[in-house]
């Protein structure tokens, strides 16, 4: 099994960099030869022994196990998802595989439920396909190993494109591969996204450099790696966050360029900088066909949401008016749905209410009749008026509404 295992990470790493040399640049093996030691020394209890590093004691605190082995004490019960979710989904989209069939229905869910529809089972993932042939639950550990191999690589090749040294570069690859939300979220599809981030971000600026067929053809090829790897919100965030890189280097290109222009001894011509107003194509147009490629593992998402019975029950709500940009923010902000941690998680409970809260506040600049208000409300109403808009998340709304306690409006609240 371990032999199994350390060929389903060493196989796909060395891959991968060998078709990054071919097509893109010549990393050096010696740096990928680090990586890959750095990620095994990383999984060493999970790659080099019997030992899984997801609860699987937690499965058997729900019935029917829980009838047969009686109370069970998980060690992380936090990161049950890991075996209540993703290994059987990955369970049921191996057998649909072998038979022959497309992964696209759960028969062991309900009466039978959507698994490729359901946005975070990824059976078409390049992680998960690369894998296969590690058996489960190891393969789940195959597969964080080249979240990691992946994050160190691209991160480096980024961070080498912006002129960082060897040494620099391997010391940012290291950061973001090992930070929080690479290691705490390793085993869920949130970090199967998070690790392209860096991919994402060099495949784009490297067509803006390039301009070539290649070069939209890599683009296309993390878009839709990306879209198939399980966690659409992180694909939002990063299309967020990638959209901003791009125009900042489209806006350098365009004062290169006329700073070149104003001068009177011609300075040597910057190929990254040359014809600045055409650099956006290329990244456009991979991103296009990425989304082509990928429409497979989207579209059936999006159609799963149109139907879903929470997209209906948010439709039958009253609707507030517009939305200030502020509150749609906290739609899409990776803290706006709370913090387990901070004991706010039920801040999708209340959207509905703070939308309202919020569309009156940025109309009016302030909520008036705050003491008409319900003490929960008025605190609430108190906090946003004090801290502004929900830029910060569920955290800045924690620390605006502690704030708010003071103020005189809701000193009686037991009152």
């Amino acid at each position: 099994m371990i032999a199994i295992l350390l060929l389903g990470i060493i196989v796909p790493a060395a891959l991968l960099v060998a078709a990054v040399r071919r097509w893109i640049v010549p990393v050096p093996w010696r740096t990928a030869l680090l990586f890959l030691i750095l990620t095994l020394g990383f999984l060493h209890g999970a790659v080099f022994t019997t030992k899984l590093p997801v609860p699987v004691d937690e499965a058997a605190r729900g019935y029917p196990w829980h009838g047969v082995v009686g109370d069970v004490d998980a060690r992380n019960p936090l990161t049950n998802d890991t075996v209540k979710l993703f290994l059987p989904w990955m369970q049921v989209a191996r057998e649909e595989l072998v038979h022959g069939r497309a992964p696209l229905w759960n028969r062991y869910s309900f009466a039978g439920y959507p698994l490729l529809a359901n946005g975070e089972s990824a059976p078409f993932s390049p992680l998960f396909l690369a894998t296969l042939f590690v058996p489960l639950p190891k393969q789940i550990v195959a597969m964080a190993a080249l979240k990691i191999f992946a994050a160190l690589l691209f991160t480096w090749l980024f961070l080498k494109r912006e002129q960082a040294s060897d040494a620099a570069a391997t010391f940012g690859a290291v950061v973001f591969a090992f930070s929080t939300v690479m290691t705490v979220f390793l085993y869920y599809s949130t970090a199967s996204v998070v690790a392209f981030l860096p991919a994402a971000a060099f495949v784009l600026l490297h067509a803006m450099d390039k301009q070539t067929k290649a070069s939209i053809v890599l683009v296309a090829i993390i878009i839709a790696t990306l879209l198939a790897n399980g966690h659409p919100e992180s694909v939002l965030h990063i299309g967020i966050g990638c959209g901003g890189i791009l125009v900042v280097e489209w806006l350098r290109g365009l004062g290169v360029a006329r700073s070149r222009g104003n001068n009177e001894v011609k300075a040597p011509r910057d190929p990254a900088t040359a014809r600045p107003h055409n650099r956006l194509i290329a990244p456009l147009i991979g991103v296009a066909l990425g989304l082509a490629l990928g429409a497979p593992t989207w579209v059936p998402v999006l159609e799963q949401v149109r139907i879903s019975e929470r997209f209906a029950t948010l439709r039958a709500m009253p609707h507030p008016g517009p939305l200030p940009l502020t509150a749609a923010w906290g739609f899409i902000s990776p803290n706006g749905f709370g913090n387990p941690l901070r004991h706010n998680w039920s801040w999708m409970g209340q959207l509905h209410e703070r939308r309202h809260l919020v569309r009156r506040s940025a109309a009016a600049g302030a909520l008036p009749r705050r003491r008409d208000l319900p003490p929960d409300r008025r605190t609430r109403a108190i906090a946003h008026r004090h801290g502004g808009g929900l830029f910060s998340g569920s955290d800045g709304l924690e620390r605006r509404r502690t704030r708010a306690q003071r103020h005189p409006a809701v000193r009686h609240r037991g009152e």
